[in-house]
């Protein structure tokens, strides 16, 4: 048995450190390395709205249950990337960008 305590208090310290820091990254908002939160979304989500020439308006998330439209992806500037994909749709007119308090206006055409 002396002979195996160097092993198994390596045994022990590794494991400990493998439960510890995963468990250390829970009280971190968002996303932490090394942690079960490694590939959660940021908290700043951002929410389209299409607004057709009609005047109606159906968000991302209805649009996509109909036909997928676009799939968000992380790390993407969103706002960037997502009213031009979303304004080659037919008969849209503009999309409203929703980041939590800011709403701004994209313009299609």
């Amino acid at each position: 048995m002396k002979q195996h305590i160097g092993a198994i208090i390596f045994a022990v310290a590794y494991l400990t450190i493998q439960v510890a820091v995963p468990i250390w990254g829970l009280r971190i908002s968002g996303q932490s390395r090394f942690s079960w939160k490694m590939f959660v979304r940021n908290e700043d989500i951002s929410n389209f709205v299409v607004v057709y020439k009609d005047g109606s308006c159906r968000s991302l998330d209805e649009l996509n249950k109909a036909t997928p439209v676009a799939v968000i992806i992380n790390p993407v500037d969103e706002a960037k990337f997502i009213p031009p994909h979303l304004c080659r749709l037919k008969g849209v007119s503009s999309v409203i960008i929703r980041q939590s308090t800011v709403e701004r206006l994209y313009p299609c055409g």
